[in-house]
């Protein structure tokens, strides 16, 4: 199977909102109490909801909402957070019902529509057969 990628920075194209999505994520992280940072990137089959840790819930206004708002988006996109969760577990565990993401929108370093993985699914590794 031969598949292409074509990736896309947030500053150019914003990722699309509550679609499955492919996400390349930068983090940083330590190993040595933090004296020191090492980056790295990781690649997931993903959702980016239009729920953010900045929502103050009630009747105030999303941080979504906000967003909308906005008279540049794709300018503006970077200066807000939404919650980035892992495709299967939104799909299957619940994921999303409530503030249960490790990953941010401000941390899509690239994205992409979602491959067709049809022929690799269908063929699988014969663990499920």
């Amino acid at each position: 199977m031969k598949t292409t990628i074509e990736w896309i920075a947030p500053k150019e194209k914003i990722p699309p909102f509550n679609k499955r999505i492919l996400v390349l994520l930068g983090g940083q992280g330590s190993t040595d109490w933090m004296k020191t940072w090492n980056k790295y990137a990781i690649v997931m089959d993903a959702i980016m909801t239009k729920k953010s840790p900045n929502d103050e819930g009630g009747d105030e206004t999303s941080v979504y909402e906000e967003f909308e708002e906005e008279d540049n988006k794709l300018a503006e996109f970077g200066e807000y957070q939404f919650f980035v969760h892992s495709w299967y577990r939104f799909k299957y565990e619940g994921a999303g019902e409530g503030d249960d993401s490790d990953w941010f929108s401000d941390a899509i370093l690239r994205w992409a529509d979602m491959p067709d993985f049809s022929e690799a699914i269908a063929a699988g590794n014969g663990a499920a057969e």
